[in-house]
């Protein structure tokens, strides 16, 4: 191997070593953290006929972190610490839209709270809340939604937060 082949290959090793992602930090239940001490957040989906797009509800982020494999295991429950307030990012997709909405939530010990959803418009909006799953009742109040197609350029711009995250929920859900 000549010279120029050795500086070149160590040239290249250094930028595909420098091409790398930053870690993610994933949101995880404290350890020790049970479901009768805990909140237990369940997503929702709403079934429809035979060829048509289902509409999902789900918690995208707790407190900031992502939740590793939202799109695929929404209707498993997500443990968060109860009597402590905590930031959700929910995410909302039917089909190729998709919107989000951020919520701060304090819960009660032994609870499930079930993410629920409508559609208002099925281009453009929908509402969020959450729900005791035990009683119905909806636990503050319900929140309205932009959608918009995934491969909408002006949706990036237009929420820097949770509207952006819920279209890498769509992209993740293939």
């Amino acid at each position: 191997m000549s010279w120029s082949q050795l500086i070149f290959a160590a040239t290249s090793a250094v930028i595909l070593a420098s091409c790398t992602a930053p870690d993610v930090v994933y949101y995880a239940p404290p350890p020790g953290l049970t479901p009768d001490k805990a909140v237990s957040l369940l997503g929702s989906k709403d079934p429809k006929f035979f060829l048509q797009s289902a509409e999902y509800r789900l918690v995208w982020a707790v407190d900031g972190q992502v939740v590793q494999g939202s799109a695929y295991r929404w209707d498993q429950p997500l443990l968060i610490t109860a009597g402590v307030p905590h930031s959700l990012s929910l995410a909302y997709g039917w089909g190729a839209v998709a919107g989000g909405a951020a919520v701060d939530f304090t819960g009660t010990p032994g609870s499930t709270v079930v993410i629920k959803g409508e559609n208002v418009d099925p281009d453009t909006a929908a509402r969020l809340w959450l729900e005791d799953a035990a009683t119905g009742q909806i636990l503050g109040r319900k929140l309205e939604l932009r959608l918009a197609y995934r491969n909408d350029p002006t949706l990036a711009l237009a929420s820097p937060d949770t509207t952006v995250i819920a279209i890498k929920v769509i992209e993740h859900k293939r």
